[in-house]
């Protein structure tokens, strides 16, 4: 909460300012709030004053119910990495929905699905689906304590795995049976002593160690140097499975950032980009885990009445067929344009800031602090990106909340450009408020 009577008196101004040019999209959240709590399903999907509501999308391209046209940086916090509307995603779903939509049975697609996941990925050799991330992470857990019957889990400090109970986000405990996180070690991302300690120490009751690749919810923070190679060594020497949360990260290289890094995790977790905006989760690994949720040797239940969903599926299809190696290395080129670029607007403006991220993934971060983990991500100046999402909404740009942008297939390089004069214009306009409020972050 801004403490800052400078700050206060902006964010004020710029909040009325919303209201004044979305009043469909605030009469549509006073009606969300007599059937929705808050008026809202999803939380990242708050923000003050109130969310534009989207009357519809195409390309990377939004319009919301009062008429303005917005550039999509959020792309669904990059499950839509194809953009809106995509016509070859709108032919497959459409001949699939005039088949069947949903069944009590499997179907050849499914199976396609499957196989071209598994070829990109080289740890999988089995792999089944489920409907989100947060159960492909929660079926990883459960096949990492069946396959060693040990109970334990590492996780690190900001790693957002979704709403599972044992790999909740620090502090999340409302509403968690006391006890449950007595089985999760937290330790800090990117530090090598701390986890090391605990593995060796616990190595007898440890099931695994979790981790995103790249933190993504607390703001795409990559990890440094060999800390990800260093994971792998130890959790090997201790006999600890090793449990890679790639929904995020997955669209990063064509084999997803364990690929980058060359390293093979006994387990995936698998979600967003791999069905470009449907409801999806997936998960895989060694044959010799995986094998256990086999019907034919009955060791660890796995359900789900739209598993493999068949128009989920031949979305899918046209989603992983589409980002080829070439499409994603060009999605990363943009993605580091566009970071760059958002550097260069701070350093002419002597603003004290980061972009941090990999690729076609980045976050902003207005701290003076080295962001390497989610202490130090966690300094940054929330009141101050609040000023700039809503004053890039005025503008036509959607960036996440938190600061979070990525690139999706419809973009070239007209819209990074765009995007890096929208960010420009906007800092130019916010630098009077910081040079009062927050002068600590100039240079």
């Amino acid at each position: 909460m801004a403490t800052s009577p400078v700050m206060v008196e902006a964010i004020k101004k710029y909040e009325e300012a919303y209201k004044k040019d979305m009043p469909k999209s605030g009469a549509l959240t006073e009606a969300a709030k007599k059937v929705l709590p808050g008026g809202n399903t999803r939380e990242a999907m708050h923000y003050a004053p109130y969310p534009f509501f989207v009357d519809n999308a195409k390309g990377c391209r939004l319009w919301d119910v009062d008429g303005h046209e917005f550039l999509d940086f959020v792309s669904c916090f990059s499950a839509t990495i194809l953009g809106h509307a995509h016509p070859k995603i709108i032919e497959a779903i459409t001949k699939q929905v005039a088949k069947c939509t949903a069944l009590a049975a499997p179907t050849e697609s499914m199976n396609r699905w499957a196989e071209l996941i598994r070829e990109r990925i080289s740890s999988i050799d089995k792999l089944r689906f489920c409907n989100s991330g947060t159960e492909a992470v929660m079926m990883t857990v459960r096949a990492a304590r069946a396959y060693t019957g040990k109970d334990k889990l590492v996780k690190m400090e900001g790693c957002y795995h979704g709403n599972y109970d044992v790999v909740l986000a620090d502090g999340e405990t409302s509403g968690v049976p006391k006890g449950t996180m007595d089985n999760t070690f937290f330790v800090s991302f990117n530090n090598k002593e701390q986890v090391e300690k605990v593995v060796r120490e616990h190595k007898d009751e440890l099931a695994a160690v979790i981790v995103e690749p790249q933190m993504g919810a607390v703001g795409q923070v990559p990890s440094q140097g060999d800390y990800l190679p260093f994971l792998r060594k130890i959790t090997q020497e201790n006999h600890v499975l090793l449990i890679f949360d790639e929904v995020f990260t997955f669209r990063l290289d064509y084999g997803g950032l364990q690929n980058v890094y060359g390293i093979k995790p006994d387990l995936t977790a698998l979600g967003k980009t791999i069905a470009s905006g449907f409801p999806v989760g997936a998960f895989g690994g060694r044959e010799d885990i995986m094998q256990m949720f086999s019907p034919l040797v009955g060791k660890v239940h796995h359900g789900g009445t739209l598993n493999g969903n068949p128009i989920t599926s031949a979305a899918g299809i046209v989603a992983l067929t589409t980002l080829t190696p070439s499409e994603i290395k060009r999605l990363n080129r943009l993605g580091e344009k566009l970071a760059q670029g958002i550097r260069d607007v701070f350093t002419d403006l002597k603003i004290n800031s980061q972009v941090t991220g990999f690729g076609s993934l980045m976050n902003i971060h207005f701290t003076n602090q080295k962001v390497v983990d989610a202490r130090t991500a966690r300094t940054r100046d929330m009141d101050l990106i609040h000023l700039l999402h809503l004053s890039l909404i005025k503008r036509g740009l959607f960036m996440a909340r938190r600061g979070f942008l990525c690139i999706s297939v419809p973009m070239t390089d007209k819209e990074v450009d765009t995007a890096v004069n929208m960010i420009g214009e906007s800092m130019r306009e916010l630098k009077p408020i910081i040079e009062k409020a927050t002068p600590h972050l100039l240079m």
